[in-house]
């Protein structure tokens, strides 16, 4: 099938424009909010986020752990760490589940985002890192990790 194209056709579409829209949370502390050390099987510990919307639009907002070994710990047993210990990621005080399962498959979640409209008040985040105790073996001792929670908005289609 071929096409032609033709210089000489005549203005069928004028006036078009197109606005952006700035999209902004804001997640505070930006310290760490979790600092465990000497973590024993069944041990859990629990930071506080608030993310609130600063933009001119509703948003859908995102959250994944990137981790990494920490000074002496290397990928591969960063790894296996990231694979053992469980994370959760819940909305307080309704505690909505956002995420609940393995650190490693912390990555953009909710699946479906989290909506948070320009009239939200901030939403408080409780985040949980615990090693289970089937998964404290002596493969993971002495492993220290780092992890950042990243937070990424796009807008909401409601």
């Amino acid at each position: 099938m071929s096409f032609t194209f033709s210089s000489e056709a005549e203005e069928n579409n004028t006036g078009n424009s197109l606005q952006t829209a700035d999209i902004e949370i804001v997640v505070s502390p930006t310290d760490a909010i979790i600092t465990a050390q000497n973590f024993l099987g069944g041990d859990s510990e629990t930071g506080v986020l608030d993310v609130s919307n600063s933009s001119d639009i509703d948003v859908l907002y995102f959250v994944s752990a990137d981790w990494q070994g920490s000074p002496g710990t290397n990928i591969r047993m960063a790894t296996i760490l990231a694979n053992r210990l469980s994370a959760s990621v819940v909305v307080s005080p309704d505690l909505a589940t956002l995420f609940t399962g393995k650190l490693v498959d912390l990555i953009d979640q909710p699946t479906a985002g989290r909506e948070l409209t320009t009239g939200d008040p901030v939403e408080r985040l409780l985040i949980t890192l615990a090693l289970p105790e089937d998964d404290a073996t002596n493969l993971v001792q002495d492993i220290s990790i780092l992890t950042d929670f990243v937070f990424v908005a796009t807008q909401s289609p409601a």
